[in-house]
């Protein structure tokens, strides 16, 4: 059997428990079933789960938030990401990090959501620019380990470390 990646792993998860659509119970009981079948680093944010999902043209209930940001979340993440330098990632990292523990005590769903999409945002961007060819070695080599970084802490922040990965 080939292996499946995280994309074909949701759909699968979708059409094997029959589901006929994706509210956030669904997609929260699809992310339960991905650990399971992926381990930790198998869990992803919500809105991953309905934008694979609405590409295969399932029916999708949830609308993720973090396109609207609003009020409070407006000023709290509004240029939070910042990953020029190696230390100005791990910054936005401890920031992240911080946010992350406070909407957790205080059991802030889409706080909570909001923090794990700028991260994984920040390991697509990075990861992005450590791939073009027309950009210097030596920044794709930056850039490659800053997407490392916020990779490490999209798949572990439960463990609250208050130390920047690789450090």
């Amino acid at each position: 059997m080939s292996r499946k990646t995280k994309k074909d792993m949701i759909l699968y998860i979708f059409d094997k428990y029959h589901l006929k659509e994706a509210s956030i119970e669904e997609i929260d009981l699809i992310n339960d079933k991905l650990t399971i079948y992926l381990g930790r680093g198998g869990k992803t944010s919500r809105g991953y789960i309905a934008d694979v999902l609405k590409d295969d043209g399932k029916c999708v209930t949830y609308e993720p938030s973090y396109g609207r940001l609003e009020g409070e979340y407006n000023d709290v993440f509004k240029n939070i990401l910042k990953f020029k330098t190696v230390d100005q990632a791990k910054e936005t990292i401890r920031n992240l990090d911080s946010l992350y523990r406070m909407y957790k005590k205080h059991g802030d769903d889409k706080g909570i959501e909001l923090c794990e999409w700028h991260a994984l945002k920040g390991w697509q961007m990075s990861q992005a620019i450590s791939m073009k060819k027309s950009v210097d070695i030596y920044i794709r080599q930056e850039k490659r380990q800053i997407s490392e970084y916020f990779l490490k802490w999209y798949n572990n922040h439960d463990l609250s470390f208050t130390e920047t990965p690789g450090q």
